[in-house]
């Protein structure tokens, strides 16, 4: 098979983990390919698929604050890309480009790969309205959940999350953040807020908590544990962190370019995480 390179693109991205768990899948595959983290600013994503030769591609994996962008600049797109206006990954195709949506898949995975159960028609609370927000109502509405509690400070985007679930037939609330308190109370919290975000708005919330919190999946990874986390934890919840949301994703990406099974062993090693169960 011809040596490809892949690219994580995104702005900030020097943290980014995604090279460490495709390079590590390309070396279990026995494939000499590459894979670096490229900083694209908002608006960037045109100027560098236009650097770039699809057919010298494995896959682009999209980040913050360009996955509206992944899915307006492809030429063709997966019909969950076409729900949801989002794309986390461009893979090359016909000589362009082919946008999917690999988030869904990896934040039901994460999900159900708790020890945690939630049954059918249960509640759950998200923070943040962005791209990962809309695909986590995807994924809870995938994943049986019957009502959603939303909490942002956009009205619009916090209009666009309510559309989104209404139209998945999920009962939704939407609420500002002035109203944060009584959400961290469902049994799943779902927290796609930067880091410095969630720890201003909902950590010290936790303070004076001593116990009854559930299980929150915290997306982010950098700095762990983020504040929100480690306030999590001390109060005596379960925490999930953004690595195992970033493995689970990257699953989908690399066996679309592999065409492979992805080795989960070692793309989870890579990031030191404990052996798939």
């Amino acid at each position: 098979m011809t040596n490809k390179r892949g690219y994580v693109v995104g702005s900030p991205i020097r943290h980014s983990r995604s090279p460490d768990i495709h390079s590590s899948a390309y070396r279990a595959l026995g494939l000499e390919w590459e894979y670096e983290a490229i900083e694209v600013p908002k608006g960037g994503l045109g100027a560098f698929l236009a650097t770039i030769n699809p057919s010298d591609t494995s896959v682009i994996s999209v980040t913050m604050p360009l996955k509206l962008d992944a899915a307006a600049l492809a030429n063709t797109r997966s019909p969950l890309v076409d729900e949801l206006g989002i794309a986390n990954t461009l893979l090359p195709r016909d000589g362009g480009w082919f946008a999917d949506n690999t988030d869904v898949a990896g934040l039901e995975r994460t999900i159900t790969s708790t020890e945690h159960e939630f049954g059918s028609g249960g509640s759950a609370t998200i923070l943040g309205t962005g791209a990962t927000a809309l695909s986590t109502i995807r994924a809870l509405s995938n994943l049986g959940f019957g009502q959603l509690l939303v909490c942002g400070r956009d009205p619009s985007a916090l209009k666009s999350c309510a559309e989104l679930a209404g139209s998945l037939r999920i009962e939704v609330e939407v609420f500002d953040v002035s109203r944060l308190g009584g959400l961290l109370d469902s049994k799943l919290v779902v927290s796609t807020w930067p880091s410095e975000v969630a720890g201003e708005l909902a950590a010290p919330l936790l303070g004076s908590r001593a116990g009854g919190l559930g299980l929150l999946v915290d997306v982010t990874y950098s700095p762990w544990p983020s504040p929100l986390a480690a306030a999590w934890f001390s109060a005596g919840g379960d925490v999930v962190g953004g690595l195992e949301l970033l493995v689970n994703q990257a699953i989908g990406q690399v066996e679309a370019a592999t065409g492979s099974s992805a080795p989960l062993q070692a793309m989870r090693e890579a990031v030191d995480l404990p052996r798939p169960s």
